[in-house]
């Protein structure tokens, strides 16, 4: 009988060199490194009392760091965050730049920009949207033609 020995470590460094390859290709690098990476922002829509409450996980950012722009029928949430840190201690040097950019637009009609409010509490970022009025269905009246009058 073969006996196969196995490394479970070597498994678990090729595994983790496969997991490494396939985020590095979906969350790659623009290839000007002067652009930032953006992800998409995940978002709660809900329509309640006729306005659409937008809600989005955003812990962590301040109200400055985060823009809730409107134009063209579309909500359009950013946000973007760079954070250095550097720790000296007992000679060993540790420097961490801590960098995120988020992006979102959603369609909500055309709507009184005015009329949008957000908030930003407790790391969940707020928007509040009327929302558009439906159209509302119109009887069109039928004129009997001048033929059918002579008959």
């Amino acid at each position: 009988m073969l006996t196969i020995r196995r490394n479970p470590f070597m498994e678990l460094a090729a595994l983790e060199r496969n997991v490494d390859r396939i985020f590095s290709e979906v969350l790659a690098r623009p290839a000007n490194g002067n652009e930032p990476t953006f992800f998409r922002l995940p978002v709660n829509v809900e329509e309640k009392d006729g306005k659409y409450v937008i809600t989005a996980p955003l812990a962590g950012f301040k109200p400055e760091e985060v823009d809730v722009t409107f134009a063209d029928g579309a909500l359009t949430i950013s946000a973007r965050r760079s954070e250095e840190k550097k720790d000296d201690r007992d000679g060993y040097v540790r420097r961490e730049v801590v960098s995120g950019s988020f992006y979102r637009q959603i369609p909500v009609g055309e709507v009184d920009p005015s009329a949008i409010s957000a908030q930003l509490e407790n790391g969940v970022l707020t928007v509040t949207v009327p929302a558009p009025s439906k159209p509302q269905p119109v009887k069109i009246a039928i004129n009997g033609g001048a033929a059918g009058a002579e008959a």
